[in-house]
């Protein structure tokens, strides 16, 4: 493990691993995640603290893939294996490619900049979708390319502030799902797009609720038929009270915020 500047990039490889049938790409490259600790070495560090530990699963190794970020957050894998980072400091999309398959990157270039803190990413239909604080917006991708070939597509508009993460999943039936945190730790919201995820066309278009009552879902993932969402519960109630959520979602689900929260178990 390696220290770089605000962030860490780690590849987890597992040798003899076979593909997961729901992640695209998977045997294209190494096993390449973003550790939850992402954003606490940078701090851990200027504070004179110790760096925070990862520890691997028997079988998985851990390098450096890419460093040099400023705020890595999401990350998308295109079907020719370049990486994909979104940069919210630095307002940019990064892609990292690995061409030799050595589990390192050989080196990086800015796909597209002047973004406005994008946090999610996600591939679909020949477009590269990025959520910005603001809004979500789609780039024309074509396999291989390592910088945008023109101006970004706005689809839809999202309301800021509060939590600024905004993150794009697609889902197997074709449709766009988007999280927009809360605009408060706790409060009954004027807007319905806050503390939920909602569900569009691909286009951006016929948005509805999804699910509601996250008050920050920033992971989202489908693994194959099933939607999972991470929540960041309310603060101030104590230490790890309530505690982070990890939830299966449902159409039409609602988990709890800003009324009530799930125990520990």
């Amino acid at each position: 493990m390696q220290e770089m500047g605000r962030g860490v990039k780690l590849t987890l490889s597992a040798p003899g691993a076979g593909p997961h049938p729901a992640v695209v790409g998977w045997g294209l490259v190494k096993r390449i995640v973003t550790a939850a600790f992402l954003g606490l070495v940078g701090a851990a560090h200027a504070q004179g603290g110790p760096l925070p530990q990862l520890r691997a699963p028997a079988g998985f190794k851990v390098g450096l893939y890419a460093s040099g970020f400023e705020q890595p957050r999401f990350m998308a894998l295109s079907l020719s294996g370049d990486l994909f980072v979104s940069d919210p400091q630095a307002s940019t999309v990064v892609v990292a490619s690995d061409r030799d398959r050595d589990g390192v990157a050989d080196g990086k270039a800015v796909f597209v900049s002047g973004l406005n803190r994008p946090h999610g990413l996600a591939f679909h239909g020949g477009f590269l979708y990025v959520a910005n604080t603001d809004g979500v917006v789609r780039f024309p991708y074509r396999s291989g390319d390592r910088k945008a070939s023109g101006p970004a597509q706005k689809l839809l508009s999202l309301p800021e502030g509060g939590h600024w993460t905004r993150t794009v999943v697609f889902g197997p039936d074709g449709k766009m799902y988007v999280s927009t945190g809360s605009s408060c730790n706790v409060c009954e919201e004027g807007d319905r797009r806050r503390a939920a995820v909602w569900v569009y066309d691909a286009d951006g278009k016929n948005g509805k609720p999804y699910a509601t009552g996250l008050r920050n879902a920033v992971g989202l993932e489908w693994f194959g038929a099933a939607f999972y969402a991470t929540n960041n519960g309310r603060d101030q109630l104590g230490d790890d009270l309530p505690p982070e959520g990890f939830y299966r979602l449902r159409a039409g689900g609602f988990y709890g915020w800003p009324y009530c929260y799930t125990d520990s178990d």
